[in-house]
């Protein structure tokens, strides 16, 4: 039977920025073979804070641990995602976009916890916000490319992560360049946190020919990473937004990989999704408060320590339907 993890409240529904009253969101877990424990984190809306929360589950007594971390706490609205991995000392890295409510105070952070220890708040790498404040959406949005004023895609920078075999953790996000590098809408960035130092660099895996006809850079969103073990090869994949000969725009899944290592050299990337397709340009909920904005496909993607393949999903909308329109559905394949 399902094992509540977190308690279950209402969403209370509005319209406007940040109106949630309460509500749990972006969950993540990971499993720590060193005590045997599975790690549930996630994100907690309330009136008057945001709070990053975990709780672990017990793989040898089949129970969950009765109490509920708070790992970070900031004002409300003001950050969002939780992506746990752990290193194989058993040391869980959490992290998360904080200074959401803000255009230019917003970083990927990360805490630490073991045992019930939390530390201090770590900062991995500064955030240039990708599109810009949307009425509507509840947040920014790119309107850009394959995507109308009328039906902006919502952006967040929520960081996902993955261990390669020397313990080196590297983090995959998007966002924009800098102030005063571009032309650019949205680039997918990696930051490889060496091992056990808390030292880290950062770069950006936009390419030279990701550009439109008109020079401006297109849109890489959405990464997901995993470290296949038995080669040691980083793997992030990504939604692309293409431009067609004839002019149009469509998104496709595409894929870089590197040798791991303290500074991953990522190649080309490769496209990995078959063909391309037409975003879904509507929200299927017309009483949502960003019902005016593509919300975009989750994905992601996993690999094992002797595995010499990585596991990718995503969700794309191919396939459409007469009078409905564009219909997500979730793919997935095999890269060796």
């Amino acid at each position: 039977m399902p094992i509540q993890v977190s308690d279950i409240v209402t969403i209370n529904g509005c319209i406007g920025k940040f109106c949630i009253d309460r509500g749990n969101d972006k969950p993540g877990i990971v499993y720590d073979p060193v005590s045997n424990r599975v790690y549930v984190t996630w994100t907690r809306f309330g009136i008057k804070s945001t709070t990053i929360k975990l709780r672990a589950y017990d793989v040898s007594t089949g129970k969950l641990d009765p109490k509920t971390y708070d790992l970070y706490i900031a004002g409300p609205g003001s950050m969002n995602g939780s992506y746990p991995v752990v290193t194989s000392d058993g040391l869980v890295h959490v992290f998360f976009e904080t200074g959401l409510n803000t255009q230019t105070n917003r970083d990927i952070n990360y805490v630490k916890f073991k045992n019930g220890t939390i530390s201090d708040l770590f900062t991995l790498a500064p955030v240039n916000p990708a599109g810009s404040p949307t009425t509507g959406c509840g947040t920014n949005a790119l309107h850009t490319q394959a995507f109308s004023n009328a039906t902006a895609a919502r952006t967040f920078e929520f960081p996902t992560a993955a261990v390669d075999k020397s313990g080196n953790i590297d983090v995959v996000w998007n966002a924009n360049l800098p102030s005063g590098l571009g032309p650019a809408v949205s680039v997918i960035w990696v930051a490889t946190l060496i091992s056990k130092t808390d030292t880290s660099n950062f770069q950006s895996l936009s390419v030279s020919d990701t550009f439109d006809s008109t020079g401006t850079l297109l849109i890489q969103w959405q990464p997901t990473i995993a470290v296949a073990g038995k080669t040691q090869t980083v793997v992030v994949s990504y939604y692309q937004v293409i431009q067609l000969v004839n002019g149009p725009y469509r998104i496709e899944r595409d894929m870089v990989q590197a040798p791991a290592s303290s500074n991953p050299i990522f190649g080309s990337p490769s496209l990995i999704s078959t063909q391309s397709w037409q975003p879904d340009k509507t929200n299927p909920y017309p009483n949502n408060a960003a019902s005016a904005c593509y919300m975009g496909d989750y994905d992601g993607s996993a690999s094992t320590p002797t595995a010499n393949v990585v596991w990718i999903y995503w969700g794309d909308s191919r396939d459409v339907t007469a009078v409905i329109g564009p219909q997500p559905d979730v793919w997935g394949l095999t890269v060796k």
